[in-house]
């Protein structure tokens, strides 16, 4: 059993731990959540620094990001009830299950271990994928009923009017507990823009070219990174394009939602115009992607 300092990302200390013993058999990577304190953790915005969870101020995670990345990370997640009620452990326990649906979750009593810890083998290859805000795992893929949290994909194949998405920021923020995924903005119709957000944090910077504002041959550069997913599906005249997001959380107004965002699409009288003339010089994500590399200058 190894116990990772808190306020080390998990994939650096499990990298680091198998550099250091190349002998050991990593059965399991396992994150443990107070069922009382999850909800109130990803909403509070608590700083990383103030939680003991970072080495300097100038960190800018919040508490419920270190948490995340801890859950999205681990094969196996240990719900610990405490003093929780039965109604809060299922609700935990059932957002968890939608964080990370390859997640065992399994429930911590008296200190012993479930003996399935102990029978695997780690996949390090897809905790890494699972990791990456920018590809978000597919919702579960037979929920229950009366499932607690719910997760609700937008996916479109449309570009976002800048202006338009940019007033929505806020409003967004704060329907679910957690959202990412990747976005097309008309503004930057070769980046793709990564989203991620919970709480009050908002993280909003490029992903790199979409492979179809690459040359063929050089592809596979891209794509070799990304983890394999019928989201790259090739569109005739668009390529891989899209707006893809995933939204997590408890009591999700999700026809809401989704008109909010595609309130934000160019309509195709406001494409044929872009295309023609460009976007308009204004761009309110320029502080974004402030130090965004630009090959024209």
């Amino acid at each position: 059993m190894f116990d990772a300092p808190a306020d080390v990302e998990p994939h650096t200390a499990v990298e680091t731990l198998l550099e250091r013993h190349p002998e050991l058999h990593l059965c399991a990577v396992v994150t443990a959540v107070d069922a009382q304190l999850l909800v109130p953790d990803l909403l509070g915005g608590e700083t990383a620094f103030s939680a003991g969870l970072a080495d300097s101020a100038s960190d800018p995670r919040t508490l419920g990001d270190v948490l995340l990345r801890q859950i999205d990370f681990s094969d196996h997640v240990a719900v610990v009830r405490g003093a929780a009620p039965a109604a809060q452990v299922r609700v935990c326990r059932s957002l968890v299950t939608h964080l990370n649906p390859a997640a065992s979750v399994v429930s911590h009593t008296n200190g012993e271990h479930p003996p399935t810890l102990f029978r695997g083998s780690f996949d390090f290859a897809a905790a890494l994928h699972r990791v990456l805000p920018a590809f978000p795992p597919p919702p579960p893929s037979d929920p229950a009923e009366d499932e607690a949290a719910q997760t609700a994909v937008w996916r479109r194949f449309r570009p976002l009017h800048p202006g338009r998405f940019f007033e929505v920021l806020d409003e967004m923020t704060a329907t679910s507990l957690r959202s990412r995924g990747r976005l097309w903005l008309a503004g930057r119709p070769d980046t793709m823009v990564v989203w991620e957000a919970n709480g009050t944090s908002l993280s909003l910077e490029p992903g790199g070219p979409w492979t179809a504002a690459l040359p063929t041959r050089t592809r596979h550069l891209v794509t070799g990174f990304r983890p394999p997913t019928t989201a790259f599906d090739s569109r005739p005249g668009t390529g891989d394009r899209c707006q893809h997001l995933a939204f997590t959380g408890l009591g999700l107004d999700t026809g809401r939602l989704f008109t909010l965002l595609d309130s934000c699409l160019l309509d195709p009288a406001e494409e044929r115009e872009w295309e023609a003339a460009g976007p308009p010089p204004d761009d309110p994500f320029q502080p974004f992607f402030a130090h965004e590399h630009r090959p024209d200058g």
